[in-house]
């Protein structure tokens, strides 16, 4: 009997372990390697810089709070007033935002600053946080600025799909008075459609309570503009822009709809028609109350 007993013991211990391998190979294992390759973004080489827009620019470093070095391009230009920064989504790099850039150098002469995002082109390795972690790369962005062109210079931020959920996050945390943002096919705002089992695996990778964070509702305190554009064929996008929008309710603030466009799809004469008329709104407003003083 006891032997009976030990041997049905033995083929359960036998059958778990098996179980158990079966287990850890086909599910925990990939589901692992899912979890990390989508948490850690693609880093694409930088092939092309501002001088295929015949742009002059600087290389420059950033270093941030919790310790990371973020590569950048600065473009200086004439006006010394006022400087954008801009933020690219997520599998992409600084190069992403070349176009945008080189509008606001060429057609309105504001300096700009583009940064590889943490984890991104040249910049140093990072888990993507959905844009908490990633705030630290914006904040240091402002101090870049206001280290170069004083501190009464007045920024402003343009993010693109991730990006913006950098841009967002960076307000949040030190409500600073952004002369405007510019926020295009917003996505990843926050963490709502995020499986649960990412944001967990996440939370023990980088130690940060994502789950705690909350960028829209320190968008209802914000003092300034934000235009959001997203394509027709956006769907999520949409909404999120939406969201946005109705979390905002500054006077020159806006959301544009792009027509038969998708993600990426929306820099055209349409978008920059919008942020044409952003930034002489602002310019007026700026001007009125100079005059009022």
């Amino acid at each position: 009997m006891k032997n009976n007993t030990k041997k049905i013991y033995s083929v359960l211990l036998k059958s778990m372990t098996v179980l158990m391998t079966v287990i850890i190979f086909l599910i925990i294992l990939p589901g692992t390697v899912y979890l990390w390759h989508s948490l850690k973004p693609n880093r694409l080489p930088i092939t092309i810089t501002p001088r295929v827009y015949n742009l002059e620019f600087e290389d420059v470093t950033l270093e941030t709070a919790d310790g990371l070095n973020i590569a950048a391009w600065y473009l200086g230009a004439q006006r010394k007033d006022v400087a954008v920064i801009l933020a690219h989504g997520l599998g992409v790099n600084r190069e992403h935002m070349l176009p945008q850039a080189a509008y606001f150098v060429s057609r309105f002469q504001i300096p700009t600053l583009l940064i590889d995002v943490r984890g991104h082109g040249q910049s140093s390795p990072s888990f993507f946080s959905f844009g908490i972690s990633e705030a630290e790369d914006i904040i240091a962005a402002i101090h870049f600025l206001d280290n170069t062109l004083g501190a009464e210079v007045k920024i402003g931020a343009y993010g693109f799909s991730a990006g913006t959920a950098a841009i967002m996050h960076a307000f949040a945390l030190t409500q600073y008075p952004f002369s405007f943002l510019i926020l295009e096919s917003p996505a990843l705002t926050n963490l709502d459609g995020v499986p649960l089992i990412e944001i967990l695996f996440l939370e023990c990778m980088t130690g940060l309570p994502l789950r705690k964070y909350d960028s829209y509702a320190a968008l209802t305190k914000a003092d300034f503009p934000i235009l959001t554009i997203a394509g027709d064929e956006e769907l999520y996008c949409k909404q999120q822009a939406l969201r946005i929008a109705n979390s905002n309710r500054h006077l020159l603030s806006s959301n544009q709809i792009i027509s038969n466009a998708g993600h990426g799809g929306c820099w055209g004469p349409k978008f920059k028609k919008a942020v044409q008329k952003l930034l002489q709104d602002i310019s007026w407003v700026t001007a009125e109350k100079s005059r009022a003083e």
